[in-house]
């Protein structure tokens, strides 16, 4: 199944009940979706921007945290509390960099920078 729909400007489409995330350039932009059994597709111009497993649950959001970066570039407060970056699974190694670093005055903005 193919569909146009609209990316809202927290970066998502909701499709099935579901919200799955679209790179930020993207959004309040007409993308086309293409639903397959297994995954989730997001094409514009022929070319697949984004590409999720399908889930088949109800209220479910479905981030890739990779989409987000050019909003933390501009709002790096949102690592911290964003949806998105909240269940980010991260290297161990990387984990600790940055719960050291968001420990320090202005951290969220030293770790987006690195």
């Amino acid at each position: 199944m193919e569909t146009m729909r609209r990316v809202t400007s927290l970066c998502l489409i909701n499709i099935h009940r579901n919200r799955y995330s679209v790179p930020a350039q993207w959004a309040n932009q007409v993308v086309s979706v293409r639903v397959t059994a297994d995954k989730i597709r997001m094409v514009t111009n022929g070319q697949v921007i984004a590409e999720h497993a399908r889930r088949f649950g109800r209220d479910q959001l479905i981030c890739d945290p990779w989409h987000y970066l050019p909003v933390l570039e501009k709002k790096p407060g949102a690592l911290r509390n964003g949806a998105p970056f909240v269940t980010w699974d991260l290297p161990v190694p990387i984990k600790v960099v940055r719960d050291r670093i968001l420990k320090q005055d202005k951290g969220d903005r030293a770790f987006v920078e690195l």
